[in-house]
């Protein structure tokens, strides 16, 4: 049998450690719940867009914002789209609470001549709420006359033209639609030429638009071209009615 004492102080070291141990397992609970709240929750600007009307052949660029209006990591691991003649691309697909990122959908519109269109892009994150979160993008394509042509069939044929010879020289004649950008002043404006546009460029005789293509070709314009035997054979070869001024 325990002394006196000792049988008094047992309930209470006994209370103490059941308090103990309750306190440990609320504690326990409650980072478990506070665990269990936090998730990702993805959000978009505007989920339906009406692009309006458009030329058939035009292609359709719509940037989507997407939001992590959650408290955990947001992980995008797809984007799922409906046919072939839409693209839809993300610069990241990690996001943390509060970070936002444009989705970029492309539609492409040719044979969709005289239709109302409607295109789906699926998101696939990791969102317990919304694992599929679905955007839409549509319009109406119109039909193009036979003389017309659309804004992006004419971006696909075009071929810009660059004069590498003096103002003067390219005010007295040159081959139409083209645009003087004199030898010696080229590296000034290399960095401000568009992208993804097929340039030909030509001088007198070909002595140094051939070193411009090239360049060119290695800064990131991969169809450039120089016109081989400059303006001078242009002219023997094809004659001046492609020339500017127009001559009588």
């Amino acid at each position: 049998m325990l002394p006196k004492v000792a049988r008094l102080r047992a309930p209470r070291e006994s209370r103490k450690g059941c308090l103990r141990i309750t306190l440990l397992v609320a504690l326990f609970v409650g980072m478990t719940a506070i665990g269990a709240l936090s998730a990702p929750k993805i959000s978009v600007d505007a989920p339906e867009v009406d692009f309006g009307i458009v030329a058939e052949g035009t292609f359709v660029t719509h940037r989507f914002v997407l939001t992590n209006t959650g408290d955990a990591t947001l992980e995008i691991s797809d984007v799922l789209t409906t046919c072939g003649c839409s693209t839809a691309t993300l610069s990241t697909r990690t996001l943390q609470p509060g970070e936002s990122v444009e989705l970029e959908a492309i539609l492409d519109t040719f044979g969709e001549a005289g239709r109302t269109i409607l295109k789906v892009f699926y998101v696939i994150s990791n969102d317990p709420a919304d694992a599929s979160l679905t955007l839409w993008l549509g319009g109406r394509v119109k039909k193009l006359e036979p003389y017309q042509i659309g804004p992006s069939d004419l971006e696909y044929l075009l071929k810009a033209l660059i004069d590498l010879r003096s103002p003067e020289e390219f005010a007295a004649a040159h081959i139409w639609g083209a645009v003087n950008i004199p030898y010696d002043q080229f590296d000034r404006w290399l960095h401000l030429l568009p992208e993804g546009i097929a340039f030909v460029v030509y001088d007198s005789d070909g002595t140094t638009s051939d070193e411009i293509a090239e360049r060119l070709i290695q800064n990131g314009w991969p169809e450039a071209r120089s016109l081989f035997g400059g303006f001078i054979q242009w002219v023997e070869i094809i004659g001046s009615q492609l020339i500017w001024p127009l001559q009588e």
